[in-house]
């Protein structure tokens, strides 16, 4: 699957200026992807090694659908025009870097899909667009303090991700990816982001208590 940024259900609660800005954004985190990562280095991450070393189409075994003794994939490195990518004869399927991502991982929010990405191979996310100017030069107390707390409530989504209903679990990260958005945009202020952030971690810690077995 050659991946595009979502246009709905991540960006529904944005008014239009903010939802185009928070679309651009992904875009611009898909092409410093794309300039960095090829299909060929997804695969080597996941334990499949080119004989060509990426540079030259091959065939190869597709790793998904299950045995394959006869290789019924190929990849197509980039050229003139496309991206990298593999083809799979038997599960009539096309991915990319990021699509190849995504299916090793399971990840099913495109949020998280680019994240892992951008931490796998060490990449920095583009500055979001924004339409006012933040003032760079200010040291605000708080700035630590909301960033642990986002990546804490994000670790704590992931690790806890049985304890949710898909719905919900969207929902919430959906929540986190547009704080992260809105600190990075600066469209709210790191104040506000920890009240958030805290109730956030809060909803998480009530969904795992209420999973977790009863004492004997």
């Amino acid at each position: 699957m050659l991946w595009v940024p979502p246009k709905t259900y991540e960006l529904e609660s944005f008014d239009e200026a903010r939802r185009s800005a928070y679309h651009e954004w992904y875009q611009l985190r898909v092409e410093n992807i794309r300039s960095h990562v090829s299909a060929a280095d997804v695969l080597a991450r996941n334990g499949v090694t080119l004989r060509k070393h990426g540079l030259q189409a091959e065939q190869i075994s597709c790793p998904f659908h299950g045995k394959d003794n006869r290789p019924s994939a190929k990849y197509f490195p980039e050229e003139a025009g496309g991206r990298s990518h593999v083809w799979c004869f038997v599960c009539r399927e096309n991915w990319d870097a990021i699509g190849l991502w995504k299916k090793f991982t399971g990840s099913e929010r495109f949020s998280d899909v680019l994240r892992q990405l951008e931490q796998a191979f060490g990449l920095t996310a583009p500055e979001p667009p924004t339409t006012r100017i933040r003032e760079r030069a200010e040291v605000n107390p708080l700035a630590d303090e909301s960033r642990q707390l986002l990546n804490l409530c994000e670790s704590r989504l992931r690790e806890h991700r049985r304890a949710f209903e898909m719905r919900s679990h969207l929902r919430l990260g959906a929540l986190l990816d547009h704080t992260r958005f809105y600190l990075d945009s600066g469209h709210i202020d790191h104040a506000t982001a920890i009240a958030r952030l805290k109730s956030i971690l809060s909803r998480i810690r009530e969904k795992v208590d209420a999973k977790a077995p009863a004492d004997p």
